[in-house]
This record gives structure tokens, sequence and C-alpha cells, in this order.
């Protein structure tokens, strides 16, 4: 397994764990290819609490609209890392 890869699995369980714990989403549903639409957040106000949730846990600091109701789990996993990896370099 490439490093790459197993850090956006490691922040893809993180995410999951937010969801699971913060915004009541079974955890039987949380793969990569769901949608924050099809887990019940589809309102802007959940994803800002999402976001902020997300900078808690991992530190990421996410602009508003970075984060979409159909955007996928692997997709925002892929987001949080590259916003992690961005704050390294600046």
């Amino acid at each position: 397994m490439s490093i790459e890869r197993n850090i956006v699995t490691t922040t893809l369980t993180t995410l999951g764990s937010i969801l699971s714990t913060k915004f009541d989403a079974p955890e039987s549903d949380l793969v990569p290819t769901v949608t924050f639409e099809e887990l019940g957040l589809d309102d802007s106000l959940t994803l800002v609490e999402l976001a902020v949730s997300i900078q808690r846990e991992t530190g990421a600091r996410l602009e508003d609209g970075q984060l979409y109701p159909d955007q996928t789990l692997g997709g925002a996993a892929a987001l949080i890392d590259s916003v992690l990896l961005e704050s390294v370099h600046t």
C-alpha cells in the first residue's frame, strides 16, 4: 500500500468516526463512495458544523463551500489530506 493511499485511508477512518459519533451516521453506510447528501448531511449549516469538527480532529481548516452535499467521503478525505499537506508546505 502506498503512503498516499495509507494517508487517505487514515483520514477516511477519522472522517467516518466524526460522522458516526457527532452526526449519527450509520457505520455501515460509511464507504468512500457515499455522499454527504446520502447520509442526510445536505444543508449548509450541517456541512459547516462538519467542517468545524474536521478542523478540531485533524487540524485541516476547510473554507466555506469546500464540503458540499454531493461530495463523496473519499473525495472529502482527499480534500482534507490536500489541505493538511498544503499547510505543511506554507
